[in-house]
């Protein structure tokens, strides 16, 4: 066998190349900042990439946030365990998707399985379809009734134009309804003042093989604002254990726009819509017995329109309404599937004696969705029609201003599933100095039941039942299926001891009844078509409970001018219980089935204020998942960024940059796990 570089796979080869022109590439931009900055004039007025002056600790804790109680609040004062991801975290971080920016929130675990496929999951029970996850762009929904989980790859939004992404740990079903029960996340985008002029930027690497993206913002009038954009990305396979270079690139065109008019009295009407179509490749256990490899295709399609009227003539009074429309489509083994949401919210705040604040609204939403069979799933009910109505109302208390708060709230939702169900938190806020919040709360939350439960029939899984036949795992519907209710214990602690340095730490004990288990109904028996194979029958019923409980810890220090750290630590721990007489065999393997402890810590470091270094390294123990044990593994993402000139940036990213390829996850799906690669890319933003 040839050896050395001649030896390798021509991918490998065309890996390695790209690595030494990046290296050369950064020893070029690491020797020029000198010669930039000495060809600069002293009175240059000439913007510069933001450097870490611009935001400083007491900026950062002074973070404005929405998604806790639905209108604005300091992050540093409020009562649950939020965590801000910043636009210019993301561009810092070299993230080229949203799951892989939510790796730097502590509380999240997120796993990437393929190439289009990530799970993303909230203080346990991590899963490719996270149903216990809400999760928000601009305030719409995007959680799938079908599965009860989000589409990671159809969220392929420009990542230049996030604001922030709001991440809360533990329940928000107070303010967001049903299913925000391990946690809300509220990736929020920029305004269209914010946005005007031109941005093009193009992105090449291993991993993406190409991702181009289009803006235009612009002014009519003295009121009015809007931006359109296009994005164009391929992305390129990952290995599997079935082979090298297997099929499971995937491919994404969108575009959209957004218009803003102000009017008088802090009036605001917003009206934004966005479109998409991709298609890929994906390995599935979808062979013979559903425990072999076979390759197969998706194709996805959506489209959006969400409009928005608020008035705020003070920030002690105001109201809101929202309306918007979403259609997807989606078609593989997994889901073929065609949905229409129309959606309608209403909210008004108003203060009462100084010492109340008071938010109430309401809320319809109605989902229509076709369905068709496929060898994986077939539903009883081909066409189906759901219905949600929600009212609620929350009391901001202030028992002393600038020092106590009690926040006191409900919500009452009625369901197509299980009718009516009751939503209550209390919170308390105690500030006893500028630099000093701690907060206690208790909420309950429910996972309504979804179409997966009550309406469809799954093949599962292969399953080594023995024998010459194979054996499959069939899960049945149970129309029966309940809510899965959750009790949640938090206490929080967030200090500035300096004005360089802030602490935010978070413990919870969640208390789960009703769990979803899998139950055998009745005895394994014999199917001859398709195929000869043995099929034991399941079905989704409420006889478990379950217990978690866990630390999390986020820490920033500026330590100088130029430099800031940041830092992140998460402790979880896992307990499921069957209730006496249930005849489930897969829950308990759900344990461990995501990493104990967690951390990351991220360097940000301005060389000059033209270049800027960025480091990164996330660690996770060892993972038991259910199919077999993931090893601890350790990251390094390392970006170097050179502001060329006024309208022109670079940026040169390499991530995985400890180990070649490795596994992060397997999932109970059908979904055959991608080896995670290392790679490099190159970004380019031009912008005027």
């Amino acid at each position: 066998m040839a050896g050395g570089y001649f030896g390798m796979s021509p991918r490998l080869r065309i890996c390695v190349r790209f690595t030494h022109v990046a290296f050369v590439i950064l020893a070029v931009v690491c020797a020029l900042p000198s010669f930039a900055i000495a060809q600069q004039p002293p009175d240059s007025n000439q913007p510069c990439i933001a450097d870490l002056t611009q935001m400083s600790i007491e900026d950062l804790m002074n973070i404005q946030v929405t998604s806790v109680s639905k209108k604005t609040e300091k992050l540093f004062d409020s009562s649950a365990a939020v965590y801000v991801i910043s636009s210019e975290d993301i561009r810092r971080s070299g993230a080229t998707s949203i799951p892989e920016a939510l790796r730097m929130a502590p509380g999240l675990w997120v796993a990437r399985i393929d190439s289009s496929k990530w799970i993303v999951s909230s203080r346990g029970f991590g899963e490719r379809f996270s149903n216990k996850l809400l999760v928000l762009i601009d305030g719409r929904s995007v959680y799938t009734p079908l599965f009860s989980g989000v589409w990671w790859d159809a969220q392929d939004i420009l990542m230049d134009d996030i604001d922030r992404i709001e991440v809360i740990r533990g329940p928000g079903a107070t303010m967001w309804g049903a299913n925000a029960v391990n946690g809300v996340i509220n990736i929020i985008t920029k305004s269209s003042k914010d946005t005007t002029g031109m941005l093009l930027t193009s992105l090449s690497g291993d991993d993406v093989r190409t991702v181009n993206d289009a803006r235009y913002g612009g002014k009519i009038g003295d009121d009015t604002y809007f931006r359109v954009y296009a994005k164009d990305s391929d992305h390129l396979n990952f290995d599997d254990r079935s082979g090298p270079d297997t099929g499971n690139g995937w491919r994404q065109g969108r575009g959209g726009f957004r218009a803003e008019k102000y009017g008088s009295n802090g009036a605001l009407f917003s009206l934004q819509a966005d479109f998409y179509n991709g298609s890929g490749d994906q390995m599935l256990f979808s062979g013979p017995g559903f425990s072999t490899p076979a390759l197969s295709n998706f194709t996805e399609s959506g489209t959006n329109i969400l409009a928005r009227w608020s008035r705020n003539p003070s920030p002690a009074s105001g109201s809101e309404m929202q309306i918007f429309y979403d259609r997807t489509e989606r078609n593989d083994l997994e889901d073929n599937e065609q949905r229409d949401t129309y959606d309608f919210e209403y909210q008004r705040h108003f203060s009462i004696g100084g010492s109340h604040r008071i938010i109430w609204g309401a809320g319809y939403r109605y989902s229509k969705d076709i369905a068709q069979n496929t060898p994986v799933v077939s539903f009883s009910t081909p066409e189906l029609d759901t219905h949600i109505a929600n009212t609620f109302i929350q009391d901001d208390i202030v028992l002393r201003p600038d020092r106590a708060k009690l926040t006191i709230g409900s919500k009452l939702e009625h369901n197509s599933y299980t009718g009516i169900e009751v939503q209550p938190s209390i919170r308390f806020a105690w500030t006893p100095s500028e630099k000093k919040t701690v907060w206690v709360s208790v909420s309950r939350a429910v996972r309504t039941p979804s179409r997966f439960e009550t309406d469809t029939t799954v093949n599962w899984t292969g399953y080594p039942g023995g024998g010459p036949l194979p054996w499959i795992l069939r899960l049945y519907p149970n129309k029966d299926f309940e809510s899965e209710d959750l009790i949640a214990y938090e206490l929080g602690y967030r200090t500035e001891p300096s004005s360089r340095i802030s602490l935010d730490l978070s413990t919870f004990f969640n208390v789960y009844d009703h769990y979803q288990t899998f139950e055998v109904i009745g005895a394994p028996f014999a199917e001859m078509t398709p195929i000869p194979r043995v099929i034991v029958p399941l079905q989704s019923d409420n006889k478990a409970s379950a217990k978690t409980y866990g630390f999390e810890a986020a820490l920033n220090w500026q330590a100088n001018d130029r430099w800031k750290l940041s830092g992140g630590f998460t402790y979880l721990k896992v307990n499921t219980d069957t209730d006496a007489g249930s005849t489930d065999f897969i829950l308990t393997r759900f344990d461990n089935n995501y990493p104990h402890h967690q951390f990351n810590i991220r360097s940000c470091y301005d060389i000059s204020k033209q270049v800027e270094f960025d480091v990164a390294f996330y660690g996770e123990s060892h993972a038991d998942c259910i199919y077999s044990p993931i090893n601890s593994l350790n990251r390094l993402d390392m970006r170097l960024g050179w502001h060329i000139r006024k309208d022109m940036d670079l940026s040169l990213c390499g991530q995985n940059l400890l180990k070649r390829q490795h596994l992060e996850s397997f999932t109970t799906f059908l979904d055959v796990p991608g080896e995670v690669p290392s790679g490099f890319y190159g970004k380019l933003a031009y912008q005027f």
